[in-house]
């Protein structure tokens, strides 16, 4: 049986060091903030969806807010109006970045993104400001995750706080 010595362990360790880190790496190769497109809203159709003005629908990626009635008869969810009305004060008529993730559309067949809004050097996670207020819940679907935890994070205030539909909703 052959023993290995101090000098052929620290030899070894060295390139299964590197390789770890190389795989880590490879793992998420999503990189914040890459690809971003700067475009202007049109129209807020709901707490979590927008129009631009090329058309385009843009699904927020990371949240889900109160739904709101576009039939006649049909009740809106608590806090869906809320949740409409702070989105459109957030980004109606505003520039804002869209931020892709890996799966750039759901099965409506609307663009998922991140939307950041952008003043100077302070850029504002749109998922997340409704989240941290009270508008919307953290909707996580894998692979599209890449701020999940800043956005349960924002949650987890939200919830303590009994901020928007935590204290208003059944």
């Amino acid at each position: 049986m052959t023993r290995f010595t101090k000098a052929h362990r620290q030899r070894l360790l060295v390139p299964i060091l590197l390789l770890l880190g190389a795989l880590s790496a490879c793992q998420d190769d999503r990189t914040v903030g890459a690809d971003l497109e700067s475009v202007v809203v049109k129209r807020v159709v709901d707490g979590d969806t927008v129009e631009l003005s090329d058309g385009r629908k843009i699904r927020y990626i990371g949240v889900d807010t109160p739904e709101i009635s576009h039939s006649q008869g049909e009740e809106d969810d608590c806090f869906g109006q809320e949740a409409r009305i702070f989105n459109e004060a957030l980004v109606l008529g505003k520039t804002v970045e869209l931020e892709y993730d890996v799966e750039p559309k759901d099965r409506y067949g609307r663009t998922l993104a991140y939307v950041w809004l952008v003043s100077g050097t302070n850029r504002r996670l749109v998922a997340e400001e409704l989240i941290r207020k009270g508008y919307g819940k953290v909707l996580t679907i894998p692979p599209n995750d890449l701020y999940v935890e800043r956005l349960e994070a924002a949650e987890d205030m939200a919830r303590s706080d009994g901020a928007g539909l935590w204290s208003q909703c059944p």
